[in-house]
């Protein structure tokens, strides 16, 4: 466990990794992906980012019109996927 104040680590070993909130953040918004229940093909970027806001952009996406479509993997895809479907983000023409 990491225990941190504003601008610094607090308990006395440190860090255990270098980037360890980096590497924390980008787990947490990959298994936030994963709970759609599908597969995820596309760019996230987030900014101090959590599990809250994370689950708020995962609903948006699927809420706001254009903003991704589902497609199935079947030659839609250069590499193989299990049969399931794949959100893929980003303007949809």
């Amino acid at each position: 466990m990491v225990i941190s104040d504003d601008d610094r680590v607090i308990n006395p070993e440190g860090l255990r990794y270098d980037h360890e909130f980096v590497r924390h953040k980008t787990l947490d918004a990959v298994g936030d992906l994963a709970m759609m229940g599908m597969r995820f093909a596309g760019c996230f970027r987030s900014y101090r980012g959590g599990h809250a806001l994370n689950a708020k952009a995962v609903r948006a996406l699927f809420e706001t019109a254009g903003a991704c479509v589902i497609v199935s993997p079947r030659g839609a895809l250069p590499f193989r996927l299990r049969q399931e479907d794949v959100v893929a983000a980003g303007p949809v023409s």
